[in-house]
């Protein structure tokens, strides 16, 4: 009342009206789901024979998305809105205009008793971020509700690669197949700022007439646009590194019943993510002639991508609080930054350099097949992770907003960055029936079922940084804020459906019919995610 100038009794009949009104209100609080998407997809494949051991091929693709995707209502008598603009709340919207290409050139052949291929490809891809439906509260009722440029993100990806292969009798079975190749590749990944207007510093208050009922007068705007993810120029990144590979694979048979594969990978990133080396030993072995036993155990190395390490963004989404007055966890828009590991805020924050994931994978299995038209497979596997990268929980309290203030960001409440996040486990199985005959001048029928089973477990989880912490050695972090707490573990542990079910059928090389079961809890966290996801 002191701000507003309003009496008890205008209070007390502002109250009444607004409660009869909420009775009315059709419970409506999200519109998240799919997205609204149109696309277009265009590809080519060609191939030009130079001459009887020598062909030119080249293929590609282009494609145009455009989607719409809905987020979490913005009340009347919020901080994000004004009566004038939208008397009932609004549902802001996110809008993406997405480009993508990728064409690929090469020599294949065969030359001094080696197959070759030689080849080279180009990758764009391009997303135009605005917004058809949105305002930016700090601007007051005069806030466009339109944003035309908010956020551009673009990757390129140039890679050569040079396979050779060849078959040589060495007094085996059969004889030893080898293949060697290298690779050469170029990424880069680059973002661009959108309309000032967007991201330029902008404070309001609001003022009695602003919205019905006069709720926050005298209360602070909501200072980004609703819903949306906006690029300054401070958040900018053009980032690129060459990458430098190799591989040797041998595969040999001791007798005709049994095979061995051995490969060896090596990587070199300039950006100084690592050099690694990875192995893979598989084999296979003929048990009798309608039954196999297969198995394998390799290593494998991801590092961080450039997105990971160079992408920074501000987005104006909600999130839940608890409302004393009322007892009950509500919605409110708020101000999130996801900053990069390596800047002066990030550091402040906790952050390091990230580091690559590592992996072991091991997998053992049988083949089964009882007639020629006829298969069963049944595969075991076991993946652990180390050094997982993810981003770590929304960050807040008075402690963290002090750090963001004195780095010229108190508009910002809440802070993220990626992080080696946690190691995993997970283990599962794979049961495949492939049933496949031709129907003669009819075509052929193919019909396959596959069932998927696993778990992952997190087994460790990156500590809270000492920068997190007071001097008094009191954590900086809010009730509700946790470095890595439980609803990332649970990500990792239950997001990912624990059984699929996936049945496709195939008649006459036109007709397809694919239906797929996800398992129920996972299905219902998944919403749950996009909802917690949408702005």
């Amino acid at each position: 009342m002191a701000t507003s100038g309003l009496t008890r009794a205008q209070v007390d009949a502002n109250i009444a009206a607004a409660n009869a009104r909420n009775a009315q209100w059709i419970r409506d609080g999200a519109h998240s789901g799919d997205p609204q998407i149109k696309a277009f997809n265009l590809s080519y494949n060609a191939k030009l024979p130079l001459s009887a051991d020598v062909s030119l091929y080249s293929f590609g693709t282009y494609g145009e998305r455009d989607a719409q995707i809905g987020n979490n209502f913005r009340r009347p008598n919020s901080t994000a809105n004004f009566t004038a603009l939208f008397p009932d709340g609004y549902y802001p919207l996110n809008n993406i205009a997405e480009d993508d290409f990728q064409f690929v050139t090469g020599l294949r052949g065969t030359l001094a008793g080696w197959d070759f291929d030689v080849s080279s490809s180009f990758g764009r891809n391009f997303s135009h971020q605005f917004s058809n439906l949105s305002v930016r509260p700090s601007l007051g009722a005069a806030s466009p509700t339109k944003w035309s440029n908010l956020a551009n993100f673009e990757f390129r990806q140039w890679t050569h690669n040079v396979d050779l292969h060849r078959s040589i009798d060495i007094g085996l079975a059969k004889p030893l197949e080898i293949s060697i190749g290298g690779e050469y590749r170029l990424d880069r990944f680059r973002t661009f700022a959108g309309d000032p207007l967007a991201y330029q510093p902008a404070t309001y208050t609001f003022r009695p007439g602003d919205q019905q009922y006069d709720w926050n007068v005298g209360r602070v705007a909501s200072p980004v646009v609703q819903g949306a993810i906006v690029l300054s120029p401070a958040d900018q990144a053009d980032i690129s590194r060459k990458v430098y590979a190799g591989y040797v694979d041998i595969g040999l048979y001791p007798t005709d019943a049994w095979y061995i594969g051995v490969a060896i990978r090596t990587e070199h990133y300039g950006d100084g993510s690592g050099s690694p080396t990875g192995f893979k030993l598989n084999s296979r072995y003929e048990l009798t002639p309608t039954l196999a036993l297969r198995g394998t155990v390799g290593t494998g190395f991801r590092a961080p991508s450039l997105t990971q390490i160079g992408y920074a963004q501000t987005d104006g989404r909600t999130s839940s609080f608890f409302n004393a007055a009322t007892g009950q966890t509500e919605l409110r828009p708020t101000v999130a930054k996801l900053v990069t590991a390596t800047s002066t805020v990030g550091r402040l924050l906790g952050a390091k350099p990230l580091k690559a994931e590592k992996s072991l994978n091991a997998g053992l299995g049988l083949v089964f097949t009882p007639a020629p038209a006829l298969s069963v497979t049944l595969d075991g596997y076991y993946i652990r992770i180390r050094d997982r990268i993810e981003r770590t929980g929304r960050l807040f309290g008075p402690g963290i907003s002090a750090i963001l203030a004195a780095n010229g960001l108190s508009d910002i409440e809440q802070a993220e960055y990626f992080i080696n996040a946690a190691n995993t486990e997970t283990r599962g199985f794979d049961l495949v029936a492939d049933y496949s005959r031709t129907l003669g001048p009819f075509g052929r029928l193919g019909a396959t079922l596959a069932f998927n089973y696993s778990r992952t477990k997190v087994t460790d989880v990156v500590a809270t940084p000492s920068q997190l912490f007071g001097a008094n050695g009191m954590s900086l972090l809010a009730a509700g804020s946790a470095f890595f707490g439980g609803d990332k573990i649970g990500e990792l542990e239950v997001l990912q459906p624990h059984t699929k079910l996936v049945r496709v059928r195939l008649e006459n090389h036109g007709c397809a019919f694919r239906r797929r079961r996800l398992s129920p809890m996972a299905t219902r966290i998944m919403a749950w995610e996009m909802l917690m996801r949408r702005s």
